[in-house]
């Protein structure tokens, strides 16, 4: 999960804080580099962050279309 980049900023409402967040799906390659990371006790050096860097370059919003159903081939 990261913030999102549109509203990186928490929101304070009368219930409380809220930040937005958005889940980010990754490709195994990638999700293999986190992994290795952790393991490797790399990950309290922002190694994952360094990650997610990589793909914010590629695309700084980290949002992909939803797909529809019927692009998915199901009835």
């Amino acid at each position: 999960m990261v913030r999102d980049a549109l509203v990186p900023d928490s929101i304070v409402t009368p219930n409380g804080r809220v930040e937005l967040l958005l889940l980010l799906g990754i490709e195994d390659v990638l999700r293999q580099r986190v992994l290795t990371a952790y393991e490797s006790k790399q990950a309290s050096s922002g190694r994952e962050s360094s990650i997610v860097a990589e793909l914010r370059n590629e695309n700084p919003n980290l949002v992909t279309p939803i797909r529809s159903q019927e692009a998915w081939g199901v009835a």
